[in-house]
């Protein structure tokens, strides 16, 4: 099942880091190929084309995003040695010293990135739309604001769930870490505590999205949601600091 869960096409390394792509990322950029060669009135040349574009910068958005934690690990003191890249995000393998700060900030660093993008995006499209206003009938251009606007805000949404081991589950963790850290005055039993709190919220809001996904009829958002959920049980053997 693990072997299920995590397996993913090695594609190549960079900085020392290994990248893979998910077989859903996989499925889910086969299934947007399908829904462009479906549509009526593109040619299938504009099609395959848009679908390029649109792949080669999902990719790259979301390695980006990754790298964001991979980067903040090692400004930490800490490494990172293999990138796993799936539909809305991905998983980078980071390794940093055991104390909350420099977990919150390998934590924040992929979110941080994807603002970043939407941010420097958002305004170049609308710069872009007053100048050409033609431009809205093209497929490459809306493909193109597709991806690095609305998709980067969407992932940047979805990754800020309270949810462990995503994004914003693992910024919760590290905030309550602290918390208790700070109102103890000492680091011993604090661990243990963001373990059991963070669990707690994480198997709720689990439960929650996967209800919501099975209800629109998501299968591979109710599969990230299973696997978030199964990930998060790992929280209970770690008691201790």
């Amino acid at each position: 099942m693990d072997d299920l869960f995590n397996w993913g096409l090695r594609v190549g390394e960079i900085a020392r880091i290994r990248i893979r792509l998910h077989w859903l990322l996989l499925l889910f950029w086969l299934a947007h190929l399908q829904s462009l060669m479906a549509f009526e009135g593109l040619g299938r040349g504009t099609a395959v084309s848009g679908w390029v574009l649109w792949t080669a910068l999902f990719f790259l958005s979301i390695l980006l995003h990754e790298f964001g934690h991979c980067i903040a690990a090692r400004k930490v003191g800490g490494d990172a040695h293999e990138i796993l890249l799936w539909p809305l995000g991905g998983l980078a393998m980071c390794h940093c010293p055991q104390n909350w700060k420099a977990h919150l900030m390998v934590a924040v660093g992929g979110p941080f990135v994807t603002l970043c993008i939407a941010l420097v995006s958002w305004p170049l499209f609308e710069l872009l739309v007053s100048q050409s206003p033609d431009l809205l009938g093209s497929l490459h251009f809306l493909e193109a604001r597709n991806i690095l606007v609305e998709w980067n805000v969407y992932l940047l949404i979805f990754n800020l769930i309270p949810l462990y081991p995503m994004d914003g589950g693992r910024i919760f963790h590290s905030l309550v870490w602290g918390w208790y850290e700070r109102a103890r005055g000492y680091s011993w039993g604090s661990l243990a505590h963001a373990n059991r709190i963070t669990l707690a919220v994480s198997r709720v809001t689990g439960v929650c999205g996967l209800i919501y996904a099975l209800s629109e009829g998501q299968s591979q958002l109710a599969f990230l949601f299973v696997w978030a959920i199964l990930s998060a049980e790992s929280l209970r053997g770690r008691q201790w600091d």
